[in-house]
């Protein structure tokens, strides 16, 4: 799945003009990984309209939100000492395993 919109963010926070050379580059291979992609992320609906809007070719079918955070349906609790114990026992492995290739 591709995601972003770039260069037009670039452009719309000033950091490149839309008629340069930089952003001609740019745009050019968004079309052709939109082209080669399965399917287009979008973070909100409004970023789906404007891709689609923005981009007629696309097929409406390839383009989906797909934002970049999940929703928390329940909230669990860790005490700390059992916290500290697991981040222990993960960073022993790893440093042993380094050590170990």
């Amino acid at each position: 799945m591709l995601k972003d919109i770039f260069p037009q963010n670039a452009v719309d926070l000033g950091f490149i003009s839309k008629n340069g050379v930089v952003y001609n580059y740019f745009r050019n291979k968004e079309k052709k990984l939109y082209e080669l992609s399965d399917y287009i992320g979008c973070m909100s609906p409004a970023n789906t309209t404007y891709l689609l809007k923005n981009n007629t070719y696309l097929d409406k079918d390839k383009v989906a939100i797909c934002p970049n955070a999940i929703e928390i349906k329940e909230r669990v609790t860790i005490n700390r000492k059992t916290l500290f114990q697991n981040i222990t026992y993960l960073l022993t492995d790893l440093f042993f395993s380094m050590e170990a290739t």
